[in-house]
């Protein structure tokens, strides 16, 4: 009898080492934590600052199916965020978000775009 409970508790506790888990979290966590660092300034904002401009970053979303979620405009903004953090930039001045019903496939395609800056003060 004990041997045989040896051997059922030896394979329990192997039975599961060649399992793997993986998850696409790491990068949607990463640019999350990217975007929280970013703050939105208004144009007349920024010129109360001392700035640096570093680039015109811009994302676009499609609902292919309708089963799909439908692109949301404060996801794609959560997206140019992370986009101006990894530019080195801490400021984004959105300049508007686009969407189109069936364009080139989609049911909704919706594009966002903005202006990076670091602000220096």
């Amino acid at each position: 009898m004990k041997p045989i409970l040896i051997a059922l508790t030896i394979t329990g506790l192997t039975a599961c080492s060649g399992i793997r888990v993986t998850t696409n979290a790491g990068p949607y966590l990463e640019s999350r934590v990217l975007a929280h660092d970013v703050e939105e300034y208004s144009r007349e904002e920024l010129e109360r600052h001392q700035y640096r401009f570093l680039g015109t970053v811009d994302t676009e979303a499609c609902q292919e199916e309708r089963t799909d979620s439908a692109p949301s405009e404060k996801g794609l903004k959560n997206v140019l965020r992370s986009e101006v953090a990894k530019l080195g930039g801490n400021a984004i001045s959105y300049n508007g978000c686009e969407s189109k019903r069936d364009y080139y496939g989609c049911r909704i395609w919706l594009r966002c775009e903005a202006l990076g800056y670091e602000v220096q003060d």
